[in-house]
């Protein structure tokens, strides 16, 4: 895992709401912090909750998203804080629990490590999650899910 310093850049892979196009992705102006943007996949299970946004957990399917290449590390706290993500606190009290892992290309080679958050299957569980098949996941996935809303 890496020291993250508010110097170094930062690589994270994401698969909801922060992907290009999508809803946070906008609201936190993230254009302007990305160096590149890689589509990419990570082996899990994807889940649409009904409060608007997926969860990935652990699994042996392949989840599709983006692999973010951002200037700087200095954004890690901003998106810890959407994910609901503190890294000292008790696992069981964060949303999501932020993980260092390897992230594969279209083709299921690697790519490079990454940060990418998971959420636990029985919190999926308990927010009556319905699993997304395809592994990916979409505002009109999510829509046909659920219906259009995002709150996260």
């Amino acid at each position: 895992m890496p020291s993250q310093s508010p110097q170094t850049p930062l690589a994270v892979f994401v698969y909801g709401t922060l992907q290009p196009g999508e809803h946070y992705y906008q609201v936190l102006n993230l254009a302007p912090w990305v160096e590149s943007a890689t589509p990419a996949q990570v082996r899990g299970q994807l889940y649409a909750l009904p409060a608007g946004y997926p969860a990935l957990t652990e699994g042996k399917d392949w989840v599709s998203g983006v692999l973010l290449r951002f200037r700087s590390a200095a954004l890690l706290p901003r998106l810890d804080d959407l994910e609901g993500y503190v890294p000292d606190r008790d696992r069981s009290l964060n949303l999501y629990e932020r993980c260092w892992e390897t992230i594969y290309d279209q083709m299921g080679q690697p790519l490079e490590e990454a940060w990418l958050y998971r959420m636990a299957i029985a919190a999926v569980t308990r927010q009556r999650g319905i699993e997304v098949p395809s592994g990916h996941w979409t505002a009109a996935v999510q829509a046909e899910l659920w219906g259009p809303r995002v709150e996260h």
